[in-house]
Order: C-alpha cells, then sequence, then structure tokens
C-alpha cells in the first residue's frame, strides 16, 4: 500500500508539472470510449498502442512506489509516446483543430507550472542545477577532507548519504550508508518508516556496527575557526537522523562514536564530526591534530539531502 500511495503522489506531481500529461489521458480516455461506442477498434490500433503503453508508464511507479527525484524520470522516457497519444485521440474525436489554435495552444503550453524555457533564459538559471549544485558541493567537501587529513599515514573511512561527489574526490574509502554501493547494507533488512525520506529508508544499523566507518557524517561539517565558540560549541543533528533511523539513540552508538570539534594547526577551519573512539586516539599520534569532544543538540538545518 505505501508503494501505491507514493505512486499517486508521483504521478500527481508529473501531472503538475507536466500538464499534457493530465489532458492527453483524459482525451485518450473519452476517445477509448467513443472506440468501444462505436466499435472501431480495428480502425485505431495505433492510439489502442500508444494508450496501452501510457497505462503501463502510469503502472510503474504505482508498483514501485516512484523515486524522490525531480523531472518525473519514471515518466520522461514516453513522453512523446504521451503527446502522439494526444494527437491520435484528437483525430478518434475528429476534432478540428485550426492551425492558429494549435499555435496558441503550444505558445500557452511552454508556460510550464514549474518552469519554462522563458524564465530559464532570462534568469539563466534552471531548476536541473539543484542537481549540480549538490554534486559540486559534496566534491569540495571531500577534497577539503583530503586536504585536511593529508598527514595521516591513511585517509579514514567515512560513512555518508551523499556518496556521489564524495566518492569521486576523496581520497579514502567511502561507505554508501544508502546500499546503492554496498551490497551488504542494500541486502539488509529495510525498516520502512512513513517520516524517512522516499528511497531512504536502506539504511540498517546492525549493518553499519559491523561496517564502522571512521567518520560519520550525521551532523556538522567544516566551520571556520574565527566563528568558533569553544566553550559553547555543539554538534547539530538536522533531519539525516531520520534516515539513519535515529542511529545515535542506540545504545551501541555511544560506546563506538563521539562528536567531536578536531583542529589541524595548519588550517584556519575545524572539522565537526563523529568519529569512532579509536580513530580519535591516532590523532594523538600526530602533533598538528588537536580535537574537542563536544556535546550534540536537534537542528532543523543540515547538508542538503538527495
Amino acid at each position: 500500500m505505501d508503494n501505491i500511495q507514493y505512486g499517486l503522489l508521483y504521478l500527481k506531481h508529473a501531472c503538475y508539472s507536466y500538464p499534457l500529461i493530465f489532458i492527453s489521458f483524459i482525451v485518450s480516455l473519452v476517445s477509448l470510449y467513443r472506440i468501444i461506442r462505436q466499435k472501431t477498434i480495428k480502425n485505431n490500433i495505433p492510439f489502442l498502442i500508444c494508450l496501452s503503453i501510457m497505462l503501463i508508464t502510469s503502472f510503474i511507479p504505482l508498483y514501485t512506489g516512484g523515486d524522490h527525484f525531480g523531472y518525473s524520470r519514471f515518466i520522461q522516457p514516453t513522453m512523446p509516446l504521451i503527446a502522439l497519444g494526444l494527437i491520435l485521440s484528437i483525430s478518434v474525436l475528429n476534432f478540428k483543430l485550426k492551425y492558429s489554435f494549435a499555435c496558441i495552444l503550444v505558445f500557452l503550453y511552454s508556460f510550464n507550472f514549474l518552469s519554462n524555457t522563458y524564465r530559464n533564459i532570462i534568469t539563466e538559471d534552471t531548476s536541473i542545477r539543484l542537481e549540480w549544485n549538490i554534486a559540486v558541493y559534496y566534491k569540495k567537501e571531500a577534497e577539503q577532507l583530503n586536504e585536511f587529513f593529508q598527514e595521516l599515514d591513511s585517509y579514514p573511512t567515512m560513512g555518508l548519504v551523499a556518496v556521489g561527489g564524495n566518492s569521486f574526490a576523496y581520497k579514502g574509502k567511502t561507505i554508501d550508508l544508502m546500499g546503492l554501493n554496498n551490497i551488504e547494507m542494500a541486502h539488509a533488512k529495510k525498516d520502512t518508516l512513513m517520516n524517512v525520506y522516499k528511497a531512504h529508508a536502506s539504511f540498517n544499523k546492525d549493518v553499519f556496527f559491523k561496517q564502522l566507518p571512521d567518520l560519520f557524517l550525521l551532523g556538522g561539517g567544516f566551520v571556520d575557526n574565527k566563528t568558533i565558540n569553544y566553550q559553547d560549541c555543539k554538534m547539530g543533528i538536522g533531519p539525516r537522523r531520520f534516515i539513519f533511523k535515529n542511529v545515535q539513540l542506540d545504545n551501541r552508538f555511544d560506546q563506538v562514536y563521539v562528536p567531536v570539534l578536531i583542529s589541524n594547526k595548519k588550517y584556519n577551519y575545524s572539522l565537526k564530526i563523529y568519529v569512532t573512539k579509536s580513530f580519535l586516539k591516532t590523532l594523538d599520534n600526530y602533533k598538528n591534530y588537536t580535537y574537542k569532544i563536544i556535546p550534540h543538540k536537534i537542528v532543523e538545518e543540515d547538508y542538503p539531502i538527495i
């Protein structure tokens, strides 16, 4: 039932983003009713093929639950056929469409509900820019981690959600806690909760405590030394705690992990992050690294979640 619920929301968003989908479905159903009533099925095979593909396309998100990414990618591959289905539907209904009227419709439709080409050109921006920004954001974070830990004999392992940009640039080992590149996590038992972000329910605590990454990006990040209040520095845990099933409340967590503020004398920034106690001890062997164990607090802001 969860997949059907998510799938309906996915289709609703797709129709809102691309009104042509909704229009084509409605007109196609009216055309199908007319074909059945007039018994002209043999004369409208191309239309029926298009309609069948459209219905199968709609069934896929209902079966899988869709996903959390934008642009309705489950629907996009069949958009040309959805448009063709609308054209064939108009033909079935014998609706006479004047050329001038068609041009007006195309022009009006180009003003999409969520985004349109004209606005993108004027603002030199597009809603897909977010996807690029996320990749760039985490790539820069990984490069900063490389710089920060370059004095160590080996880079610490890192467990995180958004592996793409980090894994591309980070010189150490990254552990995908969502399971896309982590077979053991992917095959583990899923604990599906309604307050977990769609397609972010793969995290398994038992597998996590088995793999134990040195660095755990539950919260925190790099901070400028000039802005740090060392006396009142805290680790902020944001919405991603739901993705990690509030693992910080697990009794095993405090036995292994600790929130710390790590500084490197060579740089004017520090790192707030959860680390294993065993990794923290290794920093004592390097003169440029200092650290302070800090308390954590719940906040509503966090790194981008994808």
